[in-house]
């Protein structure tokens, strides 16, 4: 056996070629690591920058809702019994609604129509009828003689379902072992009901829910549909409905109660909760913000490294003009409600917003108009004619602008001298006719052929011109 190799000797036996490989190769890999080490900064700059752009996003809907004044729009609607026992009626408000007080009364509420047959021994015996039957002017159910009470309830039930349901819901009233009866229920309210027919046969009339082919038996009716009978402020009014969108303008009033004599009035005013929440959001926003740009801005310490983002200019930017935006007096505005401060939205030592709800409340319990030239933006012409201010950016400081105005646009026209006969003739090859919008600089082309009236080459274009 072959002695183990115990020593090495020779010339370069002490040069320690790992260590002088492993050199080499951190000299030339420095360039890729200086590139990986910038590739994960820029990622962590990006990723923050990400959330600085969220947060101004989140602030910058939040501050439009002040901008356009919807802050302010929201109402708010309440009930309360004036006279009687229980409540007749609630109300929701939408921004259209105009603030008021309203005396509801309800006579009778929309009520749906609700039939039932005569009693059956069985609801899975066959009853032996058959024809066809209609209900509200849908599709013919076709009844067979091996069909019981529970098929016909299927039948009519599958009639109530698909692209045009009938409205009427069917069912099987057990009042014992052979006692059973088919229940017909409009699912609409009102007066209108159901209608109901035996085209062929007499399925409805066996079963004692018509007296006639298309007449519904008196002693059927368990429930009447009928309208809702109601007045406000004095005014008599009906409706298919419980639920009256179109009463008071901005205002769903849902009818609950009726009660002979009885007085629920409803009081309709603007909601100060709606708007405070919405001036919480703008504080809270703001916070958000100025909590990361002071997170951003901390300078590193011995034991700490900067932030990714410190020393970045445009942070710098937003923490100089964020605050005097807020600081800075609204031309225009009452002499004691022109800056933010005054509103209840005042900026504190640490630079974050705070928002006083007493000051809020008042501004905005007395005066509401005030408020919105505040924090609304506003424009209006104050001299000359012919021109209406619309919107304008939220870049666009405040102050006086001239407008000048020279010409009114007005829209390019071609009059064509018409073709003779009022029809195109054609050459046996097609022709083209191609109409180029110089403003878009889009083209629209159609094809010409003989015997096109003036009427179809129009429409043609136009057809061709909302394509393009």
């Amino acid at each position: 056996m072959t002695a183990p190799v115990s020593s090495v000797s020779g010339l370069v036996s002490g040069i320690q070629w790992r260590d002088l490989v492993d050199q080499i190769i951190t000299a030339e890999s420095a360039p890729a690591t200086r590139a990986r080490n910038l590739i994960t900064t820029n990622t962590s700059k990006l990723t923050s920058f990400k959330t600085y752009r969220t947060l101004l996003e989140t602030l910058r809907t939040a501050v439009k809702k002040l901008r356009d004044g919807s802050a302010f729009d929201g109402m708010t609607a309440s009930a309360a019994i004036t006279t009687g026992t229980r409540q007749l009626a609630s109300a929701s408000a939408g921004p259209s609604a105009l603030a008021g007080s309203y005396d509801v009364r309800v006579t009778s509420l929309a009520a749906q129509q609700k039939l039932m047959g005569t009693t059956q021994a069985s609801s899975n015996t066959a009853l032996g009828l058959s024809g066809t039957i209609s209900v509200n002017g849908g599709a013919a159910i076709t009844i067979s003689t091996t069909d019981t009470l529970s098929d016909i309830r299927d039948r009519i039930s599958v009639a109530n379902t698909g692209a045009t349901p009938s409205k009427v819901s069917a069912s099987v009233l057990s009042i014992g072992t052979s006692s059973n009866r088919l229940v017909l229920t409009s699912d609409t309210l009102g007066s209108t009901g159901m209608t109901l027919s035996d085209v062929s046969g007499n399925v409805l009339q066996s079963l004692g829910i018509l007296s006639a082919p298309s007449t519904i038996a008196p002693t059927a009716v368990v429930q009447a549909g009928s309208d809702a009978v109601f007045s406000i402020n004095g005014v008599s009014l009906t409706r298919t409905n419980n639920t009256v969108t179109d009463a008071l303008a901005g205002i769903t009033l849902q009818l609950t109660a009726a009660e002979p004599g009885a007085v629920t009035t409803l009081t309709v005013d603007r909601s100060n909760s709606s708007a405070k929440t919405a001036m919480q959001g703008v504080t809270d926003a703001y916070n958000a913000v100025v909590t990361f740009l002071k997170d951003q801005g901390t300078p590193p310490t011995g034991t700490t490294s900067a932030p990714v983002l410190y020393g970045e200019s445009l942070l710098r930017v937003a923490r100089g003009s964020l605050p005097n935006t807020l600081q800075r007096t609204i031309s225009g505005a009452a002499s004691d409600l022109n800056f933010a401060g005054l509103a209840g939205l005042s900026l504190q030592q640490d630079g974050k917003l705070s928002l006083n709800s007493t000051l809020f409340d008042v501004a905005f319990g007395g005066r509401l108009a005030d408020l919105r030239t505040l924090f609304q933006q506003q424009g209006s012409t104050t001299t000359g004619v012919g021109l209406t201010y619309l919107a304008a950016p939220i870049s666009v400081n405040d102050g006086a602008y001239a407008v000048n105005i020279t010409a009114l646009a007005t829209k390019a026209t071609v009059t064509g001298t018409g073709l003779s006969g009022g029809i195109f003739t054609d050459d046996a090859t097609p022709d083209t006719m191609s109409v180029t919008d110089g403003g878009t600089g889009k083209t629209a082309t159609i094809t010409l052929t003989d015997g096109m009236t003036s009427v179809q080459i129009a429409s043609a274009l136009s057809a061709a011109f909302t394509t393009a």
